[in-house]
């Protein structure tokens, strides 16, 4: 062997060494961070009070009822420095700065799954999988008569009327009000339910992933009206996504799913809180990936 051949060799060594010290090293810290989540949830138990009434227009209706006094002299001199603007515009204006504060409101109040870098050892016992469409993952908040849909940066995406509880003409009280984590799939005009965060007033961000699905069926099972067809007052179907326990005859079910609108799957740890921003508890994993066949099988 020459010199050159013995020093490409000692050279792809060194790096398929380092490779999988980064994967070991990669899977370890999931691991890690996952088992740091779940203990943090022991110790700890958030109050969401304040944020659900902020993201169902409950809290901003009533602050700025109570700063209105306090700011017309504000917003009087904001408007005179807007010289040579006509009135149209300076409400214009005043309808852009409210929008990006409702951005803001809404940015990165959905739990997001880390990519799945292994197969958890537990998988069969604590896990749960969720096949999912492809679609667009957006917020719907339904509140003050009207169903609101935003992407996960915030940003509305359309307004319209539902039969979700506080969501349309027929079916609002003050009391009634709902926020959920949904999938859009433009194709079929429906809202796949992934997960649910508050509903009628009460919050689940401090539930675990089996009460919150349980919770989920329960009360979309109550509903007088069809939520899943559509209609004048419900112009978009809202279908909640089929959920499977991972031992071995579930994940055979799954496997054999119709894959053509299948995106991929995510797997929520069943003791998992409903926590906004990325999370080691909910894992995804694309259709086309190679621990596929790992999970479920050749």
């Amino acid at each position: 062997m020459s010199e050159v051949d013995a020093l490409a060799d000692l050279l792809s060594e060194i790096s398929t060494s380092r490779r999988k010290q980064y994967k070991n090293t990669s899977l370890d810290s999931q691991r890690t961070r996952r088992e740091q989540f779940l203990l943090k949830q022991q110790n700890s138990r958030s109050n969401h009070f304040a944020r659900i009434r902020q993201l169902a227009g409950l809290e901003t209706v009533q602050n700025d009822c109570s700063k209105n006094s306090n700011n017309s002299n504000q917003e009087t001199s904001e408007d005179m420095v807007i010289d040579g603007t006509t009135s149209s515009n300076r409400k214009l204006s005043r309808k852009k700065r409210k929008e990006l504060k409702l951005i803001k409101l809404y940015k990165r109040q959905l739990m997001l799954a880390e990519n799945l870098q292994e197969v958890p050892e537990d998988l069969s016992e604590n896990w749960c999988c969720v096949p999912i469409p492809i679609g667009r993952r957006c917020l719907v908040v339904a509140s003050h008569s009207k169903t609101q849909s935003r992407s996960v940066n915030g940003k509305l995406i359309r307004q319209f009327s539902s039969f979700l509880p506080g969501g349309g003409v027929r079916r609002h009280t003050d009391k009634q009000y709902c926020i959920l984590d949904c999938i859009y799939d433009e194709p079929t005009f429906t809202y796949f339910i992934l997960d649910i965060l508050c509903w009628n007033g009460n919050q689940y961000y401090d539930c675990n992933t089996d009460f919150r699905f349980f919770w989920l069926s329960s009360k979309l099972g109550e509903l007088d009206e069809n939520i899943s067809e559509m209609s004048e007052w419900n112009p978009f179907k809202f279908v909640m996504l089929q959920r499977f326990a991972c031992d071995q005859d579930n994940l055979n079910q799954v496997a054999n799913l119709d894959q053509e609108r299948l995106d991929g799957y995510m797997f929520y740890h069943k003791e998992s809180h409903y926590n906004p921003g990325y999370t080691p508890l909910v894992c995804r994993l694309k259709k086309d990936d190679m621990l596929v066949s790992t999970v479920f099988g050749d």
